[in-house]
């Protein structure tokens, strides 16, 4: 073991990275030795891991938890803007019932238009903080996509991506 271990110390994190994916034969042995210098060099666990049932396949598991955080904060704050969106429009609606019903014939008008100034205020402000859910989102679907982990199917489940299936006979 000390061995194996000293060739990963020699090698870059991308090769190890890329050994890890392609171990095959031995893989039970030498992925334990991978994994621990990941873990050494990364201070926490993997995020590609060989699990010990995997060993004849070599299969590299454990993108998904990596994307899992950032994609819950992506779709909280799009939810969070339109929260925003309709909390403006709630508000701009009963400013202005408000000012129909307590006010003057002449400060419906007015009520009317400092409605739609509060409700315009947070209906920009709900699409700016969706806008950065979707830029957040739209940046790590870019991570997960460009991964050299997992093929196309691994990658589309963690996107939440349904794959079109192969070739439908056709009547």
């Amino acid at each position: 073991m000390p061995d194996l271990e000293e060739k990963w110390r020699e090698q870059s994190e991308e090769e190890l990275l890329y050994t890890a994916m392609n171990v095959a034969e031995n893989a039970k042995k030498t992925g334990s030795a991978l994994n621990a210098e990941i873990k050494s060099r990364c201070q926490q666990e993997p995020i590609a891991t060989i699990r010990e049932e995997d060993h004849l396949t070599g299969e590299v598991i454990g993108i998904g938890n990596r994307y899992r955080d950032a994609y819950l904060f992506s779709k909280t704050v799009t939810s969070l803007g339109r929260l925003v969106k309709t909390v403006g429009v709630i508000i701009a609606i009963l400013i202005t019932i408000i000012g129909a019903v307590f006010g003057t014939i002449m400060a419906i008008i007015p009520a009317a238009l400092i409605g739609f100034m509060v409700g315009f205020v947070f209906w920009v402000g709900g699409v700016l903080v969706s806008a950065l859910g979707q830029f957040t989102l739209t940046t790590v679907d870019v991570a997960v996509n460009t991964s050299p982990f997992g093929g196309n199917t691994e990658k589309a489940r963690i996107m939440g991506i349904k794959m079109p299936q192969k070739n439908p006979t056709v009547d």
